[in-house]
């Protein structure tokens, strides 16, 4: 007799590009599970063989199966879920089920996909090993025809944490159909964070060698031998984001899953200095990559924190107890570098950023959105409380140290005008021709759960998904429509054209077509694209001047 669940945990069926890592999250979920006897597998579409997966499935080695869904691959997701479906019910019952923030906020379409029989909410660790256990003592009975199990209906409705559908009542002539349950998470507290991403992260047994070999056979054909440290770790040390940009989610993901408001929690610059120290000594990981939205969180806590952690690492350096050339990444937003006094003028953080230059921050991603001074208060961007002014000096400061600003521009932002594309254009490539990095996002994107989402009074557009089986189709929310029409005409059409422009590029410079480019040749090669869709060939043409000026000087390697 087994002692416990056979489990299956995947990854969204993306493609991550050359900057692959493990799925964190799913590592947690597996420590979760297997503290309790149960067996899990992880299976990665980035480096696991799929045809291998399909095998397995189709053996009915697996009770559950689980995907960490994202919305911006609903479709492709959504055609992996049907096929795993088909493969496993084929050999015997099998409960299909999703986590992570897309399913989260966005629980009620995948549910009536028919495809999925649970949504786990928010961090669902101990909520899904909990479950498990129960679900362990069932028969291998999970669907009555086309609804979930009386007894599996029976302990979701003593679940917290889930949204499924369950039957609505019935009359002696009326089915009245399927209604949507959502039980909301316990509220989060402040251990059982530090369970998740510091007790977790000293314990879990990731295989970061498998990435890494993988990312070294990539970087063999990067342009220029792009400079990038392969043996990158990254961790979460925030809970979620605590600004309220117009047209992101992720403020959103624990007070949705909770339903209530949270106040954000971090671990300490203890918790977090000793993550550093074990991945470094014990993994040999040499980067780490802070993938909060905002890492410094910018409230006097937070700033104390990234201090206190730059000190304990500066001077792990210095004793020798740290590698002496370990770097960090992470993401942050231009006013937590600044400090507002007393008669309302801002000042630099000048000791914080020295610190962090210091304590070997290499990189600092900065979600600028738009140079457009207009458009920073506008309600899909809408960056509170900051100014151009303030972009500039914080940019320029960070140069000026050698830390690298990654800057993160929309092209489609739905008030923009065609001068305040222009406009973002001119100074984003300004910073570039300077050293700064960019990544570039061709459209405002719909994610269930922002701001911008739920006011309503924005268009948008939709791409269908038909299930090939029943023929339902799915409306999957795919991105804002500009108010501008030249932009509107064109920025669905970006990304093609961007992807023409680097196959030329690679020609003219004699490049093989598999070599990678850096991120800001390819967000410039962006800015060429839109500049000659809108027929800007003028600064299309100074675009271009510059990318061959920056390549004579290998200005685009790093």
């Amino acid at each position: 007799m087994k002692n416990g669940l056979s489990i299956l945990l995947l990854t969204s069926k993306s493609w991550a590009g050359f900057n692959i890592s493990p799925p964190l999250g799913l590592y947690n979920l597996k420590t979760a599970v297997e503290a309790h006897n149960h067996c899990c597998e992880i299976f990665d579409y980035d480096i696991d063989d799929e045809n291998l997966l399909k095998t397995r499935v189709k053996s009915g080695a697996y009770d559950i199966i689980g995907m960490s869904v994202t919305h911006v691959n609903m479709s492709m997701d959504l055609d992996a879920i049907l096929e795993l479906r088909q493969l496993a019910l084929s050999a015997h019952d099998t409960l299909m089920i999703a986590g992570g923030q897309e399913a989260t906020m966005n629980y009620e379409q995948w549910l009536r996909t028919k495809l999925l029989d649970i949504c786990f909410l928010g961090f669902a660790d101990k909520t899904f090993a909990n479950f498990c256990d129960h679900l362990f003592l069932f028969d291998r009975k999970y669907h009555e025809g086309n609804s979930l199990s009386t007894n599996l209906l029976t302990l979701l409705q003593n679940t917290s944490g889930v949204a499924y559908l369950a039957p609505m009542l019935k009359t002696e002539r009326v089915d009245m159909g399927m209604q949507t349950v959502y039980q909301p998470s316990p509220t989060l507290t402040r251990e059982e964070f530090s369970e998740l991403f510091y007790v977790n992260g000293l314990k879990n047994n990731i295989p970061y060698y498998r990435y890494w070999d993988i990312m070294r056979a990539r970087k063999n054909n990067a342009f220029n031998n792009a400079s990038f440290t392969v043996e990158t770790t990254r961790l979460y040390t925030v809970s979620h984001c605590p600004r309220r940009c117009g047209f992101c989610s992720s403020q959103n993901f624990l007070p949705l899953s909770q339903d209530k408001k949270i106040t954000i929690i971090m671990l300490s610059a203890q918790e977090v200095y000793e993550l550093v120290e074990h991945y470094a000594n014990n993994v040999g990981a040499r980067a780490f990559m802070f993938s909060d939205d905002d890492f410094p969180v910018g409230n006097a806590q937070g700033i104390l924190r990234l201090k206190e952690f730059c000190q304990k690492v500066i001077e792990g350096k210095s004793s020798g107890e740290l590698p002496s050339d370990l770097q960090f990444f992470c993401q942050a937003r231009v006013l937590d570098f600044l400090y507002r006094q007393s008669d309302g003028t801002k000042i630099l953080r000048s000791e914080l950023l020295q610190l962090m230059k210091l304590a070997g921050f290499h990189n600092i991603g900065l979600g600028i959105e738009s140079f457009s001074e207009r458009l920073l208060h506008m309600p899909s961007v809408n960056k509170i409380g900051v100014t151009l002014d303030d972009y500039r000096i914080v940019i320029d400061e960070l140069l000026r140290l050698g830390i690298t600003p990654q800057m993160f521009i929309i092209i489609g932002i739905p008030e923009s005008t065609v001068e305040d594309l222009m406009d973002s254009i001119t100074v984003a490539t300004e910073y570039i021709h300077k050293g700064a990095d960019v990544a570039v996002i061709s459209t405002m994107r719909v994610y269930p759960g922002s701001p911008l989402t739920q006011n309503g009074d924005y268009p948008l557009v939709t791409k269908p998904w038909i299930n090939p089986v029943t023929g339902q189709q799915t409306d999957i929310l795919d991105f804002f429509i500009p108010e501008n029409k030249e932009i509107a005409g064109i920025v669905d059409m970006i990304d093609e054209a961007a992807a023409e422009e680097q196959v030329s590029l690679k020609r003219r410079y004699g490049w093989s077509e598999d070599a990678m480019l850096s991120k800001s040749l390819i967000g410039t090669i962006q800015f060429i694209a839109v500049a000659k869709l809108l027929e800007r060939h003028d600064v299309a043409t100074r675009l271009y001047k510059m990318v061959d000026e920056n390549l004579e000087s290998s200005s685009y390697a790093a």
